[in-house]
């Protein structure tokens, strides 16, 4: 099976709508497949349908059955996005999305082969404007998934979503995520996620890191909490090793050299060592955060000094937060002298 990280499913769900083909996204806990998919149909003006199929049983889908006319006949369940159904439009565009499909038990899988597949159950016909994906966790980690029956596993175009640190930033940067914890993640990506262990397999632990609980870790990080107590919470989300690692690397970021000084004095501010990667990536991305119009000239200066692949982050990060300054003097000119690591 073919992994995506992130930003490599937005075009793939993409393609997959204008393919008319239903998408399977498979991944570990926390990983955000849901995420995704609901970002996907925000983004491209689509009403999102969010299904569970382990609340329904295996008729629900067809619906509930009465007589007319001494017949027999199905009324559909209101949520489906259903030929007929006066809550959906023909002509706005539906992203039905099967989420959690494995904790859903083998006798609604089966009813999901005909809506899959098909498009319809029974009588009920999908709306032509439908899209249909589904996620869920693999099989084998432990999160109450049930085997996919195979006749279901090939209705489907599959693929597996890993983590990745660029994809992931690019989010963190659009969603007000603190600085502190994207340079923390830049500088131990391998702690994006603990779900899988060095050894490859599964952790046995109850608390594992993933882009879902450092996301926790963001939120508790912003009610400004006693240290002690910030520490213990973050561990309660991403697990005791991570949380003491986030604690090391947020002691390291109060001694960083002064952002203001680099800022004010670019040529003669103090620079942090290329023997610490930490301090680096501390610095760098205090210096995305603080770059605006009036400061972009000078952090740039100071950027000169720098590794040219600590410059290249700290012009992404900028640009990222502010588009505009993609127009900069001193942001045309560096992309420029740093081409070759910009395109790299």
């Amino acid at each position: 099976m073919m992994q995506l990280n992130a930003a490599q499913l937005v075009p793939a769900l993409k393609a997959m709508e204008n393919a008319r083909l239903a998408f399977m996204i498979w991944g570990t806990p926390g990983i955000g497949k849901s995420a995704v998919v609901n970002q996907y149909a925000e983004a491209t003006g689509k009403r999102l349908v969010d299904i569970r199929l382990s609340q329904f049983d295996s008729v629900d889908l067809r619906g509930f059955p009465s007589v007319s006319d001494g017949w027999a006949q199905w009324n559909a369940p209101r949520i489906l996005p259903f030929k007929g159904n006066p809550d959906f439009h023909p002509k706005n565009p539906v992203v039905l999305f099967l989420d959690e499909l494995l904790q859903a038990p083998p006798a609604v899988q089966a009813v999901a082969f005909q809506l899959v597949l098909d498009r319809r159950v029974g009588e009920h016909e999908l709306m032509d404007n439908v899209f249909v994906v589904a996620a869920s966790n693999r099989d084998t980690d432990r999160a109450g998934a049930n085997r996919m029956l195979t006749a279901l596993a090939n209705r489907f175009v599959h693929v597996e979503m890993v983590p990745n640190l660029d994809a992931w930033v690019d989010w963190a940067l659009d969603h007000d995520i603190d600085s502190k914890l994207i340079a923390f993640l830049r500088f131990r990506p391998e702690l994006m996620s603990t779900f899988i262990t060095s050894k490859g397999a599964v952790t046995s632990e109850k608390v594992f890191a993933s882009l879902r609980s450092w996301e926790f870790v963001d939120r508790i990080v912003k009610q400004k909490l006693s240290l002690d107590l910030e520490v213990s919470l973050c561990a309660g989300a991403v697990g005791d090793g991570p949380a003491a690692e986030l604690k090391a690397f947020w002691d390291t970021w109060a001694s960083m050299p002064s952002i203001d000084n680099a800022i004010m004095n670019p040529d003669t501010a103090e620079l942090p060592s290329v023997k610490r990667p930490d301090v680096m990536f501390a610095v760098t991305t205090a210096l995305g955060e603080r770059a605006e119009q009036g400061t972009f000239g000078n952090i740039l200066k100071y950027c000169d000094r720098l590794p040219p692949e600590y410059a290249v982050r700290v012009m992404r990060d900028a640009t990222r937060r502010n588009v505009a300054l993609g127009l900069h003097t001193a942001f045309l000119r560096a992309v420029t002298k740093y081409s070759n690591y910009w395109k790299a």
